[in-house]
């Protein structure tokens, strides 16, 4: 296993959304984070634009972040950060200063889909985004369930220029959902895997478990790739992608 380890999708930050509450369990989740040998973390509190303007969650997020490090021995677990955002899909994005929530000064920004219906003008604003110079990578692709129900959606965002990121809480639980996120990155459909990390007891911090049991599914190589990905995104440096595979279905199975 590489020694670097990053977690691009994270709610660590205190106060802010549905993750940490205040800046003793945000400690209590960078500690795991940093027992478990995660070294770069990026913190993702949710956005949504129809709710809160741009500037507003901006200066939001960095009030958090500041009372999470005056409040924490951050210094101590030698971890470094990157701020970003998970987006939550709107068509008002178009109109949006994307470029503030992205991670950090890349051109990576992390986008959150409704969850059981598929929204209107997905790929036109997907494509849209694409176009004025960022990368979607699309959060947490596996919980989708009209992409798992017809997984040649994600294979055409894919095949346009999207990336897409699974949970390691998937891969562990080793069930429908998790055998599909295997198939998305058996076709190349997925580039990153992350803990989606909000509560130390409820969605704990979980990148030690997760990489292993997706060792013992898909072996070391393509793990160490996934690895190797969420690094380049943290250094601002570009992904190759697999070749892609095309999902076909044969008697209402997905091959």
């Amino acid at each position: 296993m590489m020694k670097v380890i990053t977690d691009l999708h994270t709610h660590i930050l205190p106060g802010i959304d549905d993750g940490a509450k205040d800046p003793e369990e945000s400690w209590l989740l960078l500690n795991a984070q940093a027992k478990q040998g995660v070294s770069r973390i990026v913190f993702t509190p949710h956005f949504n634009i129809t709710r809160n303007s741009v500037e507003s969650f901006i200066v939001d997020r960095e009030n958090s972040l500041k009372r999470m490090l005056n409040n924490c021995n951050f210094g101590s677990l030698e971890l470094d950060y990157h701020l970003g955002a998970e987006v939550f899909f709107s068509i008002d994005l178009v109109k949006a200063d994307l470029q503030s929530l992205c991670i950090n000064d890349t051109r990576y920004i992390l986008v959150e889909l409704p969850m059981e219906k598929k929204p209107e003008g997905l790929t036109y604003i997907l494509l849209n985004i694409i176009n004025s110079g960022y990368i979607p990578i699309i959060a947490h692709v596996e919980r989708y369930s009209y992409i798992t129900g017809n997984p040649l959606i994600l294979y055409n965002l894919i095949y346009n220029g999207c990336l897409a990121q699974i949970n390691c809480k998937t891969i562990i639980q080793d069930n429908n959902r998790s055998k599909m996120a295997i198939k998305f990155i058996k076709w190349g459909l997925v580039q990153f895997i992350c803990s989606d990390c909000h509560s130390i007891i409820h969605r704990p911090p979980n990148m030690e478990e997760g990489l292993k049991a997706l060792k013992k599914t898909i072996g070391n190589e393509k793990v160490l790739r996934l690895i190797d990905n969420s690094n380049r995104v943290f250094e601002n440096k570009d992904i190759e992608i697999e070749e892609l595979i095309k999902p076909t279905n044969f008697l209402g199975i997905w091959l």
